[in-house]
């Protein structure tokens, strides 16, 4: 039996956001966007929008918790 994927959730959905999102999403089988979170929400909701399954837009805190593999991606 091949292991689950590696859930994965991006904090911060600007340039550096959505393009790891999409190289993950298109190149790195063992793993699966699942979750984004922006301080602009519209951003997220933007990016998830660009995939063909549901892809959630999750608090800091719920992602945090719920992803097996946390990517930081956003500016100061």
């Amino acid at each position: 039996m091949l292991p689950d994927k590696i859930k994965v959730g991006i904090i911060g959905c600007g340039t550096i956001g959505s393009k790891l999102a999409r190289i993950i999403e298109k190149e790195i089988a063992e793993m699966e966007i699942c979750a984004f979170c922006d301080i602009q929400e519209a951003k997220a909701l933007k990016l998830s929008k660009e995939f063909s399954r549901d892809i959630k837009i999750m608090s800091i805190e719920n992602l945090i918790d719920k992803m097996d593999m946390v990517i930081e991606a956003a500016s100061s």
